[in-house]
This record gives structure tokens, C-alpha cells and sequence, in this order.
């Protein structure tokens, strides 16, 4: 018997293309050469047994990345 493994579905989590205010990237052209210039932040959820969801937010040192 021949078996096929099955595609996996991606979750999307970001939608860009929305009609809220983007701002722009205040860091693009900043020369990190310190720690403790810039922070970063994310936050994403965590698919758990069964429907539910947990939240995952990092704070990042740029310079670092600690």
C-alpha cells in the first residue's frame, strides 16, 4: 500500500494588510554598538491539547539578543 504523508496546514498569525496606522522602523539605519540601546519585544501563542492557547511574549536585548 502506498501512503502519502499529509500537508501539514500553516497557521497565519500576522495579517499586513490591515487599515490601522504602520509605523515606520525607527532602527533601521541605528548603529547598535551597546547593550541596552534598543529592546525588542514579540508576543505569539502556543497551540496547547485539545483548542486551547497560551501566550509566549519575549523581551530581547538588540545588541545582545539576551
Amino acid at each position: 500500500m502506498l501512503l502519502r504523508k499529509r500537508k501539514r496546514k500553516k497557521v497565519q498569525t500576522t495579517d499586513s494588510n490591515h487599515p490601522f496606522k504602520k509605523y515606520p522602523n525607527l532602527i533601521k539605519e541605528l548603529n547598535l554598538d551597546r547593550a541596552n540601546q534598543v529592546w525588542v519585544s514579540d508576543i505569539t501563542y502556543l497551540r496547547l491539547v485539545g483548542s486551547k492557547f497560551c501566550y509566549l511574549s519575549l523581551i530581547t536585548d538588540a545588541y545582545s539578543r539576551k
